[in-house]
């Protein structure tokens, strides 16, 4: 057994250690989502489900919704914040489409697409609000959840998601790689551009890794590559000459890795500056692009500040 899946054995025995349980629920739109759920939650039938929903409500934890990035699954991507946040929180932790165990028969791949199809989803889990925090790619999705559907994302957390990307942010990326597409730089196919990636991703990887467990991530990151490549084709954000970004009413708390080498710190600035005074900026120093891996510690606890007012 390689080290990625025994590492993923301990992230499932943590998820289920905190009360967590895996259920795939199935839409009408033709998705079906892995997620991770509390236990004993499961859908909610159309019939008697506003009684239902009331009775699940009444005296629960605030539902918080933690949405993953374009390198990883739901079941591994949050192991330092389940264990923080379990206590206080009730967690969703889904695999979005095309990663870990969500697939869908529809053929829309934009993020808009997936944050529609996770509201459905939560809803049909019973939950009519959640706080969501979403890094990356799952920062794209979560803030098209809070655009679209006010009411049900009462907070919003954005970890190193460059929301405010342009067609040219990827240049530099694009001439490091020697690739023509991002899609080359994010789905590495040789063990050499697999490690030039991760470090990417994280600031101080150990350069002693050896290559077999490249070649384990190699084989994760292209998991239904030529949907994941469709994903990126779909985003809506960034593309040249999509309309405008929206402006949100909810808060919205922004951390970003101090070195992100994938969206530069620029980029958190302008989302900071987009969004006004509805937006609270935090650096995290001596990260890259996953800061709430890197440095979880100080980042739980901005997590914690930022979310304060969720709990009961």
């Amino acid at each position: 057994m390689g080290v990625i899946s025994l590492k993923r054995r301990h992230s499932i025995w943590l998820l289920r250690r905190q009360g967590l349980r895996p259920r795939f629920v199935q839409l009408e739109n033709g998705c079906t989502f892995h997620c991770w759920v509390p236990e004993n939650k499961s859908e909610i039938s159309s019939c008697n489900k506003r009684k239902q929903i009331s009775e699940i409500n009444e005296n629960m934890k605030p539902a918080l919704l933690l949405l993953h990035g374009f390198g990883a699954e739901g079941t591994t991507a949050w192991d330092l914040q389940v264990t923080a946040f379990a206590k206080d929180f009730q967690l969703f932790i889904p695999d979005l489409l095309f990663f870990g165990s969500s697939t869908t028969t529809n053929k829309q791949r934009s993020e808009i697409f997936q944050a529609e199809s996770l509201v459905i989803m939560m809803k049909h889990l019973g939950v009519e609000s959640a706080a969501v925090l979403g890094h990356s790619y799952g920062g794209f999705v979560a803030f098209r959840m809070a655009d679209l559907f006010p009411s049900f994302v009462t907070r919003l957390i954005i970890i190193s998601s460059g929301i405010m990307m342009s067609s040219t942010t990827n240049e530099k990326l694009l001439q490091e790689f020697s690739a023509a597409n991002i899609s080359e730089v994010l789905l590495p196919i040789s063990i050499a551009n697999a490690r030039k990636f991760m470090k990417l991703v994280f600031n101080k990887l150990p350069s002693w890794f050896p290559d077999y467990i490249f070649k384990e991530i190699l084989q994760i990151l292209n998991q239904h590559r030529s949907e994941r490549i469709k994903l990126l084709d779909a985003l809506v954000i960034g593309k040249e000459g999509s309309p405008q970004l929206p402006k949100l009413s909810q808060e919205v708390c922004i951390l970003w890795g101090e070195e992100d080498k994938i969206f530069n710190v620029k980029l958190a600035h302008e989302l900071k500056d987009f969004l006004g005074s509805n937006a609270q900026l935090q650096i995290v120093k001596g990260a890259s692009h996953s800061p709430h891996v890197e440095n979880a510690k100080t980042v739980n606890e901005l997590l914690r500040h930022a979310l304060k007012s969720e709990k009961l």
